[in-house]
């Protein structure tokens, strides 16, 4: 997990608010619900990186917005849409998890 907050998006202080955190979230699912993925993908980097930047790691406000992105790219990976989402080393590293993961349960 050490190496997958590496690849976490680094905001410029400007940038970095905290209060839009659960508006980027919210919107981010919407467009997870509505199938716009690479609409989403940017919603949810920007939300793990203020909260990861603001709150800290081990904040349980930030488990569940990167529970919410992971959970996005599980679906996205099981629709076979991968296509769709950036190369973002942080996207791509968590995609990389998942499929680790899925060959590691069908074994």
């Amino acid at each position: 997990m050490e190496e997958l907050r590496a690849r976490i998006p680094q905001l410029s202080r400007l940038s970095l608010h905290l209060r839009h955190y659960p508006s980027l979230n919210n919107l981010a699912g919407l467009y997870y619900n509505q199938g716009r993925y690479s609409e989403a993908e940017p919603l949810f980097i920007s939300a793990v990186s203020i909260i990861y930047q603001a709150l800290g790691a081990e904040h349980p406000n930030t488990n569940t917005v990167l529970e919410n992105f992971y959970s996005f790219l599980s679906h996205v990976e099981r629709e076979g849409q991968e296509e769709v989402l950036s190369d973002n080393q942080f996207t791509q590293a968590l995609l990389q998890q998942i499929k680790d993961n899925n060959e590691g349960d069908s074994s």
